[in-house]
């Protein structure tokens, strides 16, 4: 009976080094280069287990916040609930 097999339809997360990689082509950045821009920061609720948020600021510069890129997902969710229970 397939209707009770969990595993069928998960999906793979990848690895740490491979977001790090991706993160990095979608900044042209090589991933030394975003590696030492990310050097001494990381994320107060996961450390340095998930990639940190990075984009391009005024100027076009690249900046590497002290805050996960799951954990800014959690944040602007909670955020997003506060504000629709606030609009009832």
């Amino acid at each position: 009976m397939k209707i009770f097999n969990k595993n069928e339809g998960t999906v793979e997360h990848p690895s740490f080094n491979e977001q790090l990689k991706q993160q990095a082509d979608k900044l042209g950045l090589k991933v030394e280069d975003l590696k030492k821009l990310a050097e001494g920061k990381s994320c107060p609720k996961y450390g340095t287990k998930e990639i940190l948020h990075t984009r391009k600021v005024r100027g076009g510069t690249l900046v590497v916040f002290n805050i996960s890129e799951k954990y800014r997902g959690e944040k602007i969710s909670t955020g997003r609930k506060k504000n629709k229970e606030l609009k009832r």
